[in-house]
């Protein structure tokens, strides 16, 4: 997955005349907080509101500070781009492999550091090969839901299966050991996971990851495939026992090529450890399950060694890889090979439209024979011609359209187009796992805390969208902070029953009463990742786990139990119930409100569950400006719409591990009023007891709807 093996496109057919270098513009430096490094290049006459063309490379397993990142596929191709006129940026990425856990700030970073240093560019395009593709379309997802979207999405065979790429190379590792019992691929110390090696035993750099040689750099895995496959050695010298095993290995992992098979041995092993051993991935979690997959061998099937996901590494990775639809009005042209045999081209399949995306188009080339990402400069130059027209208002291009236009070029006879291609599910190349969730996602929404840790809890709320969830942490300082509370707040995206908060921040600033938003200092505090496993015994409420990790480093973890739902009963899965409950009418008010946009940076997070029962929490600043919350604890309405609470303030305790239940206290802040006037709108009124806290009112505005909630429709009579 690293880079495209033939990306030159020709100048000839772009109509590109050479750049004048000596009025060319390159600026280069570092990308805040780490995050890598950056190059801009600005051909001659470039201005603010001129094109630009976001390069992203694909899978490199070297130090990414090791070089320069490069703004295109080969010198000849950023030529002819800057000829055009095109403005070239790249970012090095801030990790080698799977550098998808701090892509997005990472590319936002780059964008910004391109207004800052050249000015705001026109039309943007994001453009990769491999897992720079994937970045593209997942960057093109990220930058549509802050309401910056892109113009256009260039993305060559692209792992758009995300996780599940992950899965083929556990099943390579796996389904190896398992064919080669008698020469199994090196082990790891680690009793929980053997199969990965240890961190010590990962190659520091590996200068081309896709060169099938580079096998011999793993000289004691190299050496056992040699033995058991007769791979690595010259092919007159093959046992007619290794060849049957090679075959049998080709054959079960949905390979043709000798070369694709040490590839994937290859990454199975280096890049595979990588990802689970790095603690900035996956900490040393596993996210991979086979213990229900059928390999279609009876003597693998019984023999090959099964595994079982750690929750939070997969909803970690599932969180951070899959492609979730959502890049609004962008054009997104994706591209792939017939034969690739290391991001399969069923890969296309997998990629979701949400509701008001643009379709993207799809094309194939075919091939003769396997590759990866090999394709001529007459057919990315096409596809590049062919979504610059699209961008300026021509109609989407089409497989049959890029065919016609790549053979109208110069080299008409390396256009391979296949406009009659029609790609397999991915289920078709890489194994389901077949594993089964717990409860529809919108069930997750509620109240949550962990009975070790009495006195701090979290409010979830999963979106109308179904794709992103709101999670607030209600806690208190760390050990030698002032002020008595703290939350912890972040929008996060669901996967694989659970929640991942990549970018969660806290804030400080603005006093109680006298509220100034211009006060407010958003600061960012690391992430945390919800994993649901269950249900409390005895109950219909959820259960699972929570783990963190700070901007410093720290880590942490939770046991959850749900002690508030949302709406309605918990729907299961398997529930084959063909009349669910419906909502009860008063969890329309449900969600986040807020005083608008002359008050963000607080506001109300309020749930009603299936018997009427609400709950709101306030999450604010003291009359010092520490950030503060009270708690209104669960109650009925006062009459429908109407909502009193004797709220409490939670105090006495630190965060982590000077975390004390029996230190915390809950004394009576005061009395809060809501009153609904509608969906959209309420009234806010609050009488506090406690010394030097202001009354007041406040009208209130809707800021998130949680999914489940009953419609704004619901009649009086039927409350």
């Amino acid at each position: 997955m690293k880079r495209l093996v033939k990306w030159q496109i020709g100048v000839a057919l772009l109509g590109l005349a050479g750049a004048t270098q000596a009025q060319e513009r390159v600026l280069e430096g570092s990308l805040a907080d780490g995050l890598g490094r950056y190059r801009i290049e600005l051909p001659a006459g470039w201005q603010p509101g001129g094109r630009l063309i976001v390069y992203n490379h694909g899978f490199n397993f070297n130090d990414p500070n090791r070089r320069a990142p490069s703004t295109s596929p080969s010198a000849e191709v950023g030529e002819a781009l800057r000829a055009q006129g095109y403005a070239l940026a790249a970012g090095s990425y801030a990790s080698r492999g799977w550098a998808l856990f701090d892509i997005v700030p990472a590319q936002r970073a780059l964008l910004d550091t391109f207004r800052s240093r050249a000015g705001e560019p026109g039309q943007t395009i994001l453009f990769g090969g491999s897992l720079g593709g994937l970045v593209s379309v997942l960057t093109a997802e990220a930058l549509a839901a802050e309401g910056r979207p892109v113009d256009g999405v260039l993305a060559a065979c692209p792992p758009l299966g995300g996780a599940r790429t992950w899965d083929q190379a556990v099943d390579v590792r796996l389904v190896y050991d398992a064919v080669c019992s008698g020469h199994k691929l090196p082990a790891s110390s680690d009793p929980a996971l053997p199969w990965i090696l240890d961190a010590d035993d990962i190659p520091e750099d590996i200068d081309n990851i896709d060169d099938p040689d580079s096998l011999a750099d793993l000289a004691s895995a190299a050496n056992r495939i040699r033995q058991c496959t007769g791979l690595i050695q010259p092919a007159i010298l093959d046992t007619s026992a290794q060849r049957a095993r090679k075959a049998r290995l080709k054959s079960l992992l949905g390979l043709s090529s000798d070369d694709f098979l040490k590839t994937q041995l290859l990454y199975a092993l280096a890049p595979l450890s990588d990802l689970v051993r790095d603690p900035t991935k996956l900490g040393g979690r596993s996210a991979f399950d086979n213990r229900n997959v059928i390999y279609g061998d009876a003597e693998v099937d019984a023999t090959v060694r099964r595994v079982e996901r750690d929750p939070i590494a997969a909803v970690r990775l599932s969180a951070v890889s899959d492609p979730r639809g959502g890049w609004g009005d962008a054009r997104v042209l994706l591209l792939h090979t017939t034969r690739d045999e290391l991001v399969f081209p069923e890969h296309i399949a997998a990629l979701p439209i949400r509701a008001g995306d643009r379709p993207p188009v799809t094309a194939f080339v075919r091939e003769s024979s396997p590759g990866h990402c090999d394709f001529e400069q007459a057919e990315l130059g096409a596809a590049l011609v062919a979504l610059q027209a699209w961008m300026d208002g021509g109609p989407a291009p089409s497989a049959a359209g890029l065919d016609a236009a790549c053979e109208a070029g110069a080299d008409a006879a390396r256009c391979r187009f296949a406009p009659e291609y029609q790609v397999a599910p991915l289920d078709s190349r890489i194994r389901s796992r077949r594993l089964n969730l717990l409860f529809t996602d919108q069930d997750h929404t509620g109240a949550w805390f962990d009975p070790s840790f009495n006195g701090e809890g979290w409010v979830v709320e999963v979106l109308e969208n179904g794709v992103d969830a709101a999670v607030t942490w209600y806690t208190y300082p760390d050990s030698g902070e002032p002020g008595e509370q703290r939350w912890i707040a972040g929008i996060g995206r669901i996967a694989q029953d659970g929640i991942h908060i990549a970018e969660a921040f806290e804030t400080r600033g603005p006093a109680f009463g006298g509220f100034d938003p211009d006060d407010v200092e958003y600061q960012p505090w690391g992430e945390f990742t919800l994993a649901f496993d269950g249900t409390v015994p005895g109950s219909n409420l959820g259960s699972g786990r929570l783990a963190y990790r700070g901007r410093g480093g720290e880590t942490g973890e939770r046991v959850l139990q749900q002690v508030a739902t949302h709406a309605r009963p918990p729907q299961h899965h398997n529930d084959l119930s063909p009349q669910p409950r419906p909502p009860h009418p008063e969890s329309r008010y449900s969600g986040s409100w807020f005083r608008g946009a002359e008050a963000a940076g607080e506001g109300l997070q309020f749930l009603v569950d299936a018997e009427g029962r609400g709950t709101l929490v306030w999450y604010t600043y003291d009359p010092a400006g520490h950030a503060a919350w009270l708690l209104g604890p669960t109650s009925a309405a006062a009459e429908p719409g109407v909502w009193r609470f004797q709220a409490l303030r939670p105090r006495g305790t630190r965060f982590g591990e000077d975390f004390v239940a029996g230190e915390v206290q809950t004394p009576t802040w005061g009395e809060i009023e809501l009153r609904f006037s509608g969906c959209e709108s309420a009234q806010l009124r609050w009488s506090p007891s406690e010394p030097g806290w202001s009354a007041g009112e406040a009208s209130l505005v809707r800021l998130t709807r949680p999914a489940g909630s009953a419609p704004c429709e619901t009649s009086a009579e039927a409350e």
